[in-house]
């Protein structure tokens, strides 16, 4: 039993850090933004500089990610 809480524990570690990881890169695409930006509840998305996804018309309470 302790084997499988330890591996449950490592995988959402595991899960934590590409997160964080694959956002320190800004914004991979105009794409990707868009997508990111609807599923947060907002209308459309873009890319800023290549550092940053901005979200615009959000209307929708915000959902938090498991970093906040």
């Amino acid at each position: 039993m302790r084997t499988v809480i330890a591996f449950t524990v490592f995988i959402l570690l595991a899960a934590m850090f590409l997160q964080d990881v694959d956002a320190a890169y800004g914004c991979p695409s105009a794409y990707q933004c868009r997508n990111y930006c609807r599923y947060s509840g907002c209308r459309e998305g873009y890319c800023e500089s290549d550092m940053s996804c901005r979200c615009n018309d959000c209307w929708a309470r915000k959902r938090r990610s498991i970093q906040e």
